[in-house]
C-alpha cells in the first residue's frame, strides 16, 4: 500500500525486527514517507470531503483556514486523463522515482484488474494534492476468500498537508470499496494516522534467526539443490507453491501466476529464488536486517525440500558475507521449524504497522451473526459496533477491536481481559459460543516482489 505517506498499501509491514525500511508510505498501507501536519479545520473538513458517499464528483467547501473564494476541494476516483498528474504528485511525495512512482508504472501497466476509479484522488484547482490506490484482490479471511483490495501509495502533496486531505482520501478509499463489493483492505502504514481511521492491527512481527556458522556440513554441503534466480517461466510453480503454502493465513491475498506479478524490478537489493527441482522458492532481501540475509517469503513442498532450500539460503548468505539468515516467515512454515530445530532463535512482537480494515462485515461473519453500527457506516473512524447473533446483541466494542476478532488476531478471550468489549465479562454461554465462532489464528501478509524497491 512504502509506500508524504507511504500507502498503506502496499501501505509496509509489521516486523519482528527493527522497524520496516522508512520507504513506507507514511500514510499508510503502502509505501512513502512523509510528515503530517497540523491546522485548523483539518478534522472538520476530513469529516465534510469523506460524507459523500463514493466521492464521484463530490464537492465540499474548503477548512476554515483558507481565504473566502479558494476553489472547491472535489473527492473522486481518478480518470486517464489524471495520470500524468498524479506522476507528478506521487513523485512530489516520494523523490525516489524507481520506488513508489516505479510501484504506480509497474501496476497501471501490467495489473489488469487495476482501473482508474481505483485511485482515488483529493482535487483542488483541478490539480490532485492527495491520493490513495486500491490493488484489487481476493483476500483470505478465517471464514475464506472475500474480495477485498491492496491500499497503497496513500500521500498528500507537501504544500497541503496539514488540512484533512490525508485522512479524506483513504475515507473514501474505504466507502469506495464497499460500494463496489470489497470487504477488507490489506496494508502496512503509519499507526498513528490509521489507529484514527478505525484501522485494526492484524499482522504480527516474526523473525526466526538462525546463526550460519550453527549450520554442520549435512546442511551445508555440496551435493545439496541450488538455488537459481527463479525466471519468467517459473511463474505458475511459484504462484502454486504459494498458494499451497503461503497464502493460508488470514490476510494473505491472492496471486495470478503470471510472470508480472512474480518480477523482481531491483534485483541488486533483492533475490527470487527457486529450487532446481522446482520443489520450493524463496523471496530475499539484501541488507534489510543487519548483518542477516531476509528471507520475507519461502515455501518449500516436504521436508526435503525445506532442507535444500535452507541450506540453499545459508550458502547465499556465507557468499554474501552474511552472518544469518533471517526468517520473516510465521513459525509454522517449514523453513521457521527447522531452523528453530537447528538453534534458531524467535522473535515475536505484537502487529503494529500491518493493518486490515473492514468494509463490509457480512462476508466475514459466520451464519446468525450480523453487525449493527451507525447508517450509513462511519468509514474512517473508530466507532462503535454491536455484533448480534440471530437479532440477539452479544457485545459492543470499537470497529477496530472487533475487525481484530472477525480477522483471527484475538480471541474474545483477549478482547475481554483487555477490556475491549462489553458485558465485560461477558456470559460464560456466549464467551463459549464465540470462542468456536471467532478462533484466533495468526494473520499474516505478505507482499509480492514487484512491491519492492530499495
Amino acid at each position: 500500500m512504502r509506500r508524504g505517506w507511504r500507502a498503506p498499501g502496499v501501505a509496509r509491514c509489521a516486523h519482528a525486527g527493527p522497524p520496516p525500511p522508512a520507504r513506507r508510505p507514511l500514510y499508510a498501507g503502502g509505501r512513502g514517507s512523509g510528515r503530517r501536519g497540523r491546522s485548523p479545520g483539518g478534522r472538520e473538513l476530513a469529516e465534510r470531503l469523506t460524507g459523500c458517499g463514493a466521492g464521484e464528483g463530490q464537492k465540499t467547501k474548503t477548512d476554515r483556514g483558507r481565504s473566502k473564494g479558494a476553489s472547491d476541494v472535489v473527492v473522486r476516483g481518478a480518470r486517464a486523463e489524471d495520470y500524468p498528474a498524479v506522476r507528478e504528485l506521487i513523485l512530489s511525495v516520494w523523490e525516489d522515482p524507481d520506488d513508489e512512482l516505479g510501484i504506480w508504472d509497474y501496476t497501471t501497466a501490467n495489473d489488469p484488474d487495476l482501473r482508474p476509479e481505483h485511485t482515488r484522488l483529493v482535487v483542488t484547482a483541478r490539480r490532485p494534492v492527495a491520493t490513495a490506490t486500491l490493488l484489487p484482490r481476493r483476500v483470505r479471511t478465517p471464514r475464506g476468500w472475500v474480495p477485498g483490495a491492496e491500499l497503497t501509495l496513500v500521500g498528500c502533496h507537501p504544500e497541503h498537508r496539514g488540512r484533512g486531505y490525508g485522512r479524506a482520501v483513504v475515507r473514501d478509499a474505504f466507502r469506495f470499496m464497499a460500494s463496489r463489493g470489497m470487504a477488507v483492505a490489506v496494508f502496512h502504514g503509519e499507526p498513528d494516522f490509521y489507529l484514527r481511521l478505525g484501522c485494526a492491527p492484524v499482522f504480527a512481527s516474526v523473525r526466526t534467526e538462525l546463526e550460519v556458522v550453527a549450520l554442520g556440513g549435512e546442511l551445508m554441503g555440496a551435493g545439496r539443490p541450488a538455488l537459481a534466480e527463479a525466471g519468467e517461466d517459473d511463474a505458475p510453480v511459484l504462484a502454486s507453491l504459494y498458494a499451497d503454502r503461503v497464502a493460508v493465513y488470514p490476510g494473505s491475498v491472492a496471486r495470478a501466476p503470471e510472470a508480472w506479478v512474480w518480477r523482481v524490478r531491483n534485483r541488486q537489493f533483492h533475490s527470487l529464488f527457486v529450487l532446481e527441482d522446482r520443489r520450493g522458492y524463496s523471496f530475499v532481501s539484501f541488507g534489510r536486517e543487519g548483518d542477516g540475509l531476509l528471507v520475507r517469503e519461502a515455501a518449500a513442498v516436504d521436508e526435503r525440500a525445506a532442507r535444500g532450500l535452507l541450506g540453499g539460503l545459508a550458502r547465499e548468505a556465507r557468499r554474501r558475507g552474511r552472518s544469518s539468515v533471517v526468517l520473516a516467515v510465521p513459525f509454522d512454515n517449514l523453513l521457521a521449524r527447522l531452523a528453530f530445530l537447528l538453534g534458531a532463535e524467535k522473535r515475536l512482537r505484537p502487529a503494529r504497522t500491518g493493518f486490515a480494515a473492514v468494509t463490509r462485515w457480512e462476508p466475514l461473519l459466520p451464519a446468525g451473526y450480523e453487525v449493527r453500527e451507525g447508517s450509513p457506516p462511519e468509514f474512517g473512524a473508530d466507532g462503535e459496533v454491536e455484533l448480534r447473533f440471530e437479532g440477539r446483541p452479544l457485545l459492543r466494542c470499537r470497529r477496530s477491536a472487533l475487525t481484530q476478532l472477525v480477522m483471527g488476531y484475538r480471541s474474545i478471550d483477549d478482547l475481554s481481559l483487555l477490556g475491549k468489549c462489553r458485558p465485560c465479562p461477558l456470559p460464560e454461554r456466549e464467551r463459549s459460543m464465540l470462542r468456536g465462532d471467532f478462533p484466533v489464528g495468526f494473520p499474516h501478509y505478505s507482499e509480492a516482489p514487484y512491491l519492492f524497491w530499495l
